[in-house]
């Protein structure tokens, strides 16, 4: 059963809070924030530009207990401003007029969803971590960069700055606690999440091997991706867990792993009933995440992968094996 390591501030039943979320795990991570911050009363805002099945099942079980709930899916557009606003006209019409005590979000560097959290009528922000992103030193959320095209699109769409935004975080949750994140401890609030799961695994018998998919084309380049595949091939997997960006998955011998619509960890933990669990792949929150339930986490580097360097000494820092392949 997940466990909950945080403080219940007991918001007054009549409170109203506000929901922004656009992956599965933040939707997964959400459930846990309104059980620990006791809400009673909230409305659902669901961005999406792959309507997963993950993306559906998550929505699905958060709206049934929402006071109102809107699922927003945007294909993809060649020009990336057609994206934004095509979120922005189907978003704004669903808080007009309304106001919120608490807004929960994640994402803080999506124009549209950290413009509707800057409204003055959209409260006190809560935010919950957004996979890596959160404690990848090198990444956008600590070393913002302001290009011109950034600066234009944040006035048009009314957000604030990732560093303004960082400043006016009343609390943020994460299961990496450890970790250095984007608000300072003292505003830190710890969920475990799978712990305690080890005790119940099968400690003998040969453990069960996971390779964790990703969008590997968008991260690496085509060299990368083949080397990557070839590596896996030799090593031999059991499942392949694909990610619901991986439009190309590596041609590997191990059968999807179907996960029913849930988070990879869920899905996971799920299907190795017991088992030991190895983890291989590259660079992913999963690696991060199942640390206290994996026997062997094994994160393949690809050479000319540097861009990645602070990412892969986090890993190492949380137990990952490191293979450079």
């Amino acid at each position: 059963m997940t466990l909950l390591e945080v403080q219940h501030f007991g918001l007054p039943r009549n409170k109203h809070v506000l929901v922004l979320l656009r992956t599965p795990f933040q939707a997964w991570l959400a459930e846990k924030v309104i059980e620990a911050e006791s809400v009673s009363s909230f409305d659902l805002l669901y961005f999406t530009q792959d309507a997963s099945a993950e993306d559906r099942f998550y929505y699905a079980r958060l709206a049934g207990r929402a006071r109102d709930a809107k699922f927003v899916y945007v294909p993809r557009q060649a020009r990336d401003l057609l994206n934004h606003i095509g979120f922005a006209l189907r978003a704004w019409p669903f808080v007009f007029r309304k106001r919120y005590d608490t807004t929960f979000f994640s994402s803080i560097d999506s124009y549209v969803l950290n413009a509707l959290a800057s409204r003055g009528a959209s409260g006190q922000l809560v935010t919950l971590d957004d996979g890596a992103a959160n404690y990848n030193q090198a990444g956008l959320y600590f070393c913002e960069r302001v290009p011109r095209r950034e600066r234009l699109y944040r006035h048009i769409f009314g957000a604030r700055s990732i560093t303004e935004t960082r400043a006016r975080i009343a609390r943020h949750y994460t299961i990496q606690p450890k970790l250095r994140n984007i608000v300072d401890e003292s505003r830190l609030k710890s969920i475990v999440a799978w712990d305690g799961l080890p005790a119940r695994r099968q400690q003998d018998g040969v453990p069960k091997t996971y390779f964790i998919g990703a969008p590997f084309q968008e991260v690496l380049d085509r060299h990368q991706v083949a080397r990557l595949e070839s590596y896996v091939r030799q090593l031999g997997v059991d499942v392949y867990v694909r990610h619901p960006r991986e439009h190309e998955p590596l041609g590997l011998v191990a059968p999807f792993l179907d996960k029913r619509g849930r988070i990879a960890e869920e899905a996971i933990l799920d299907d190795a009933d017991g088992r030991s669990i190895v983890l291989v792949g590259f660079l992913s929150s999963v690696m991060f995440n199942l640390a206290s339930c994996a026997k062997t986490r094994v994160v393949l580097v690809p050479s000319g992968a540097a861009s990645h360097n602070k990412l892969i000494g986090l890993a190492r820092k949380v137990g990952c094996e490191i293979v450079p392949i």
